[in-house]
């Protein structure tokens, strides 16, 4: 069913030919084994331009949580700078969502990089000069939330342009297998350059992968947008919600990516108070505790690619997301570390897993007039974290950081649960 404002034209028959017969990948006979969409040229060159961004943004994360560290000495001044930043994103996602299904995806994923680096190296120059404030962090997390609205949904629609629908489990996982090891990387290098350059050199790196990203994105393909007809602004900007809305499947995805953002990943921000007060370990550890997500979710990642087909696997979509949020519970009630490490490994991989099937089966399952849109909307989950977080925070000022995680946890496994017995459709994608 497609909204009667937005009629894809004989662009949509071009684009999705395209999806089978890429020239970047000679024929598109499909190709089975881990690595199969690497054999397509342009995926090649999407996947290192979004690894480019990852690094770079942690490289972001590590300075900037050093930098709000020294100037105010306040975590809630960190949590606030994420909070602009989240609510900036889902303010600007419809309008990037909307950009990404009516423009080149590629120019836009190219505009919004160059942008994103250009902010980066705006704080560069404020603190190698020694004139940054905290009110230049709030305005520069609000342009970076806005940015990133635009730049993610485009990048994330270019994968399904790219390889198709017969490689884009693949795809996708193989950009969460690169995504995991900038996360392991990143921190690493960002706190390498801290201590033996600055924090500015945190913000110059970032600017300088981001750049390379849009170099490197230029080698892709052009892909020419699909011609729709004319709609009004407001129409076309709430286009994504109205097509959640008629197509139930759709709208029950965006509703399993939702809870675990708005439940479960604030806890990251409160992985110090685990280490400092329950697990009583420092620094080093710490850092360690924050890499094993990212251990964990590389062989997830790597299962998931070798998932020829994600139809059929609404079943496992429900039973990763409910035992990533076991282990998140199990990590939070465990006062042992070594324990502690192996949870949150093991809820790595779940995690890698219920992503990479909940991303393919939202783009598998709406059309690419609405694409982008619906990119936006997956995207947008992803705004809910800094709400969580408040709330978590309040609730483990309350009670205490281990019931409280693992109450929030739970919750979320609770949800998920109810869906399974209530929608026999999404257990059966």
């Amino acid at each position: 069913m497609h909204h009667p404002a937005l009629r894809p034209s004989r662009g949509l028959t071009q684009n999705a030919a395209r999806a089978t017969a890429r020239p970047g990948g000679a024929t598109r006979t499909r190709r089975g084994g881990t690595f199969a969409s690497l054999a397509n040229r342009d995926f090649r060159y999407l996947l290192a331009g979004t690894m480019g961004m990852q690094v770079g943004s942690w490289s972001q994360t590590i300075g900037q949580g050093w930098l709000v560290h020294v100037l105010t000495h306040s975590a809630f001044q960190l949590g606030l700078i994420s909070f602009i930043r989240g609510v900036a994103m889902l303010a600007a996602s419809p309008a990037g969502g909307l950009l990404s299904d009516l423009l080149d995806r590629r120019r836009v994923v190219i505009a919004g990089t160059l942008l994103a680096a250009l902010n980066a190296l705006v704080l560069t120059l404020l603190v190698a000069s020694g004139q940054v404030a905290v009110w230049h962090l709030y305005a520069l997390a609000a342009i970076d939330g806005a940015v990133n609205a635009v730049n993610q949904p485009a990048r994330q629609a270019l994968v399904y342009d790219v390889v198709g629908k017969d490689d884009l489990t693949n795809a996708v996982a193989l950009s969460s297998v690169g995504g995991n090891l900038m996360r392991i990387i990143g921190p690493s290098l960002g706190g390498a350059l801290i201590g033996t350059v600055g924090i500015a050199s945190c913000f110059l790196f970032q600017g300088v992968c981001y750049t390379l990203s849009a170099v490197v994105t230029l080698f892709i393909r052009p892909i020419d947008p699909l011609r729709q007809r004319a709609a009004s602004l407001v129409e076309s900007l709430l286009g994504g919600f109205s097509y959640a809305i008629q197509h139930r499947v759709v709208l029950l995805l965006l509703l399993v990516a939702a809870v675990p953002s708005l439940l479960v990943y604030p806890y990251v921000g409160f992985v110090p108070v685990f280490a400092s007060d329950v697990l009583h370990v420092g620094p080093f550890q710490y850092g360690v505790l924050m890499t094993a997500v990212g251990i964990g979710s590389i062989p997830g990642a790597l299962m998931a690619a070798n998932m020829a087909d994600p139809r059929g696997k609404g079943w496992l979509l429900l039973a990763t997301s409910a035992a990533y949020m076991t282990m998140i519970a199990a990590f939070a009630s465990s006062p042992w570390f070594p324990l502690a490490f192996a949870c949150l490994v093991a809820a790595g991989v779940a995690n890698s897993v219920q992503n990479t099937l909940n991303n393919t089966l939202i783009q598998l399952a709406v059309s690419d007039a609405y694409r982008g849109r619906v990119s936006a909307l997956y995207f947008m989950t992803g705004g809910l974290t800094p709400f969580g977080s408040l709330a978590m925070g309040a609730t483990i000022a309350a009670l205490g950081p281990q019931p409280a995680v693992t109450a929030f946890a739970l919750s979320a496994a609770a949800v998920i649960a109810a869906l399974s017995l209530t929608s026999p459709h999404l257990r059966r994608l």
